[in-house]
């Protein structure tokens, strides 16, 4: 069997937000994804903080507040969801959340390095999902985006696998998902899927585009009505489904992968400046 994995950078609370939430509704409903995984999400988190310098707030079902998982958990009938997140707004929260159609039967959230001039409190959130084909370790984040942050991605992709080496389930399938900030050609990626220096022996991650995507798979793009990008940046990959070495039986190997959020509305635009990325992964 497979379960359909989905991920997408939302853009916070960016733009007309509440008329691209339709958009964004709609879309992840055709997709109709078993697990959801999120970047820029929001959440109405008031005066609540999280605890210490590197800790990270975990949300889930029963939080107080209304938060874009929570709704998109209600509207879309994914039941289980977790929301971690660190950085917040005028009481509204900037996070990285997972949904999931199957029990969510672990969670945690991790506080990223930061950079020497600048903490743009990036979190990382891990979810291991009892699907009715076995567990599956999930992880999703959004790494700093500063072009020049390349040497602050490199240490919080080896934060993010040197954390996922110790939390990993023996037997699980490993997927690591999100808006890393960077190109396949990047230090950072390179590192993960075992082109450079890798920060953990033994844990390494394949690119689901490249196994059965097709065509450039450009996640930020001049064709998306949000995105404010120069003709000389051109059109990057920067959106991921990382999968690890697949176990026997060939579990964990991605059969399908395609774009999500790629058709505008007349009046709303595109839901979202990033597209996301649906795949179709074996367990």
């Amino acid at each position: 069997m497979t379960v359909r994995l989905a991920t997408w950078n939302l853009w916070w609370r960016f733009g007309d937000h509440a008329a691209r939430a339709p958009g964004i509704r709609d879309e992840l409903a055709r997709v109709d994804a078993d697990v959801v995984c999120l970047q820029e999400a929001w959440g109405e988190v008031g005066d609540r903080a999280p605890e210490g310098d590197d800790g990270a707030v975990l949300d889930g079902p029963g939080t107080p507040g209304r938060s874009q998982p929570g709704d998109l958990a209600e509207a879309l009938g994914l039941p289980e969801w977790r929301y971690a997140w660190r950085r917040s707004h005028e009481g509204v929260a900037f996070g990285n959340a997972v949904l999931s159609r199957h029990p969510i039967v672990r969670a945690e959230a991790l506080h990223l390095p930061p950079g020497e001039d600048l903490d743009e409190q990036r979190t990382a959130l891990l979810v291991v999902v009892d699907t009715p084909g076995g567990r599956l370790t999930v992880a999703t984040t959004h790494l700093n985006f500063l072009w020049d942050h390349s040497h602050v991605r490199q240490l919080q992709v080896t934060a993010i696998c040197r954390w996922l080496a110790d939390r990993r389930e023996h037997g699980a399938p490993v997927v690591l998902t999100g808006d890393l900030n960077a190109e396949p050609i990047s230090d950072e990626v390179r590192m993960l899927t075992g082109r450079a220096a890798v920060p953990v022996v033994g844990l390494g991650f394949h690119d689901a585009w490249e196994a059965a995507g097709e065509g450039d798979g450009a996640t930020w793009s001049r064709a998306n009505t949000h995105t404010p990008n120069p003709p000389f940046e051109g059109d990057k990959r920067i959106d991921y489904v990382l999968f690890g070495w697949p176990l026997p039986g060939g579990r964990g190997v991605p059969v399908r992968a395609e774009l999500v959020g790629t058709t505008a509305d007349a009046d709303a635009g595109h839901p979202s400046d990033h597209f996301g990325v649906v795949t179709d992964l074996t367990v």
